[in-house]
């Protein structure tokens, strides 16, 4: 089946029946849940920074966070292909854009090494950061960075809306000579327990590289790759 036509197909079910009245409900929900528990997490980052005299530096078209590695759950990936569909023109400069970033990341040692502390692991892995400074310095950036500004900012994962940098931007060139200081809103554990209860464990729960995962979204369903997940345990079943 020609490509397009299979997006097409696929964004079609995801509209349809039963499924496509839960997945609307259920990334609307997320949305309020997840923008709730950022906008909580900036309050309190704000207010210890400003009492340390610390300031956020980062400014819109400031970009060097967005050659990082991010992977993000299945949920999140629901509600960004969600967005996608009703932004259309954003999809197609993302379809467009991904085949850049595949190219120039996909056989690279540093993606493969990342993949095994996410794709298909029951739990959130401590990432090596040597492995995150070798995907960095590769500079391919996001698929979602259009003219140095994120597409999809509304619904960004929430590990980029909660990193900020309060040194100058320049810093945070991976060839600067001068480290960045980095101020991390972490969300609760009670929050991000909130979130996780939104769904079926498995939407929270599994894990993939955000550009790979979104387009799977896009290519399959997430029906068609929570099936594929389900024999891939059947056969670690002892």
């Amino acid at each position: 089946m020609d490509a397009r036509r299979q997006i097409a197909k696929v964004e079609r079910e995801a509209n349809q029946g039963a499924y496509g009245a839960w997945r609307k409900e259920f990334c609307k929900r997320y949305r309020e849940v997840s923008s709730r528990i950022c906008l909580d997490a900036s309050k309190e980052q704000k207010a210890y920074l400003s009492s340390t005299g610390s300031t956020i530096t980062c400014r819109k078209g400031c970009a060097y966070c967005c050659e990082q590695y991010i992977s993000i759950s299945l949920a999140h990936g629901l509600v960004i292909v969600d967005y996608l569909y009703a932004n259309p023109k954003i999809m197609e400069a993302f379809l467009a854009r991904y085949q850049n970033w595949h190219k120039s990341t996909g056989g690279s040692a540093a993606l493969q090494a990342l993949e095994h502390y996410t794709t298909f692991s029951p739990v959130v892995r401590h990432t090596p950061q040597a492995l995150l400074d070798e995907y960095a310095r590769m500079g391919t950036p996001c698929p979602f960075l259009v003219g140095r500004t994120c597409s999809i900012y509304r619904v960004r994962p929430i590990c980029c809306a909660s990193h900020v940098s309060i040194s100058p931007p320049e810093n945070c060139r991976l060839e600067s000579t001068a480290p960045p200081l980095i101020s991390e809103a972490v969300p609760s554990q009670e929050q991000l327990r909130e979130l996780a209860m939104l769904g079926e464990r498995v939407l929270s729960m599994h894990q993939e590289t955000m550009p790979s995962l979104v387009y799977r979204l896009i290519n399959e369903g997430l029906p068609e790759i929570i099936n594929k997940l389900e024999v891939m345990a059947g056969r670690y079943q002892p």
